[in-house]
């Protein structure tokens, strides 16, 4: 979405390190490559946000004494284009990305088979120094917003995560518009609200019911062989 992409694998349940073993439930082990260069500072905050996340939907209990390890790849980030160039909060954002980065997680656990209570899917909004909400911004946008808002929702409507970062302030009655704007996008329902939406109609975000049918499509597929 938005030009980022994402690889991403999951070995579990595998051998922990003794230092990392929990004797009640499994050990979530994630790692962020960048694109280019490094895991710096940024790649060790998006890990804590990943893994708080999944750790919240993933069976952990089932698997103790082992390991859930997830690796992340990014391979492109155009939110982050021209970033560098400016002088601004923003040019150290970690939220471009963060979306990209759930999902492509879910689809991956999901795909190897761990048990979790529920699926999820995460939106990326932003809010202009007018008030108006883009429920679509696009690369260049993403790079000169001053005000950017990242949520994500489980299949059961619960509020998993929410990170906001920028420049502009936001009033409370804002940060719930944008609440209620970003579980309409990752639960697949028409938002009925007031809020500019700069004419586009269609939800770019990826929604629950999204990922569900990407599984469901990849599992008839993986199984055609028994069908001969």
């Amino acid at each position: 979405m938005l030009g980022q992409e994402v690889l991403c694998s999951v070995n579990a349940p595998v051998e922990v390190q003794r230092r990392d073993e929990l004797p009640n439930e499994a050990f979530i082990d994630v790692h962020i490559r960048p694109n280019h260069g490094v895991g710096m500072i940024k790649e060790r905050h998006l890990e804590d946000l990943v893994q708080g996340l999944v750790k919240d939907v993933i069976l952990v209990r089932l698997w103790p004494r082992t390991a859930v390890q997830i690796t992340l790849q990014i391979l492109k980030n155009s939110g982050n284009e021209g970033q560098e160039k400016t002088d601004s909060v923003r040019a150290l954002t970690y939220l471009t990305i963060l979306p990209a980065l759930l999902n492509a997680t879910c689809l991956a656990l999901l795909d190897a088979g761990v048990p979790m209570r529920c699926i999820f899917a995460s939106t990326i909004l932003h809010l202009d120094s007018r008030g108006n909400v883009d429920i679509a911004p696009d690369a260049k946008t993403l790079a000169s917003a001053d005000s950017l808002h990242v949520f994500a929702y489980s299949s059961k409507g619960e509020l998993l995560l929410a990170e906001s970062e920028g420049t502009a302030g936001f009033s409370l009655s804002q940060w719930a518009s944008l609440e209620t704007a970003a579980k309409d996008i990752c639960m697949g329902l028409q938002a009925d609200t007031s809020m500019a939406v700069d004419g586009k109609e269609d939800y770019p975000g990826v929604t629950v019911e999204e990922i569900r049918s990407v599984i469901q499509d990849k599992v008839i597929v993986d199984n055609r062989w028994r069908n001969g």
